[in-house]
């Protein structure tokens, strides 16, 4: 397998499904990542994406190889409140894209449609608070049930959990 070094940023994994990052790839940096920390348990998180649950599995199944006991938290509400944004307005009829929000090619593909895209909007906020779990599909840590999310877009507001 040939995996693309510039992949692995400062603080994370990126890399356009599935020509740079695919399931393939994921199950192998699971793996590497529980083998280099000697890890016994770790807890895996993904963003919205409709490629991350399938990523993620990878992910896991390379670190249950490995020996890690894997708590799945599906998707939290940071990452939720986190995800690139995109704003459709009809007039004038355009959609506007933050930064990651669609791969290049869908764009093109869409614009040769006849679509029209812009920038990203003026950063607007949004704070979240999660009741329950800290993920949508996930289990409560403990007696916490409030989990909070701030937007980091703007460096304002505060949403905290307990």
């Amino acid at each position: 397998m040939n995996v693309n070094p510039g992949i692995f940023k400062a603080y994370d994994v990126r890399g356009i499904y599935p020509g740079e990052i695919n399931e393939e790839v994921t199950g192998e940096i699971g793996g590497a990542f529980v083998t280099y920390l000697g890890a016994k348990r770790i807890g895996v998180s993904r963003d919205m994406r409709l490629s991350s649950p399938a990523i993620a599995a990878a992910f896991i199944d390379g670190a249950r190889e490995q020996g890690a006991n894997v708590i799945d938290y599906g998707m939290n509400i940071q990452e939720a409140v986190d995800a690139p944004r995109f704003h459709q307005q009809w007039l004038p009829e355009e959609t506007n894209l933050e930064t990651f929000t669609t791969s290049p090619d869908t764009v093109k593909m869409l614009e040769s449609w006849g679509h029209k895209f812009a920038g990203p909007q003026d950063a607007n906020h949004l704070a979240a608070i999660l009741v329950g779990a800290p993920s949508l599909d996930g289990k409560p840590v403990g007696k916490n049930r409030f989990y909070g999310a701030n937007d980091p877009r703007r460096n304002t507001g505060l949403s905290l959990g307990y």
